[in-house]
């Protein structure tokens, strides 16, 4: 995940190290994470009221899990997403790739 501000990348890639090109330079990047979720995700809508996931909820959701085994990540954003969108049907394509470097 990128933060702007911070200027931080989380990532991770089975012991190889990844490159960041910021601002002409070539960062390595080791021992971190990179989440990418399609947009269905951000935009579903609660199970009880008419509100989006949206950015913040997904940011705790993954600081939440930086404790966990990056092998727990996956039933647990499913298990996340499940819970909060109930019984709703998904309201579009929900994709959720997790590398670790």
């Amino acid at each position: 995940m990128y933060d702007g501000k911070a200027r931080s990348l989380s990532f991770a890639s089975a012991r190889l190290s990844a490159f960041l090109v910021l601002s002409g330079k070539l960062l390595r990047v080791k021992g971190d994470r990179l989440y990418l979720f399609t947009d269905g995700f951000f935009e579903q809508m609660a199970a009880d009221k008419n509100k989006p996931f949206g950015f913040k909820r997904l940011q705790k959701m993954l600081n939440d899990l930086q404790p966990l085994p990056f092998k727990e990540h996956k039933s647990q954003i499913a298990k996340t997403y499940s819970d909060y969108r109930g019984a709703r049907e998904s309201q579009d394509d929900v994709t959720v790739l997790g590398v670790l470097f």
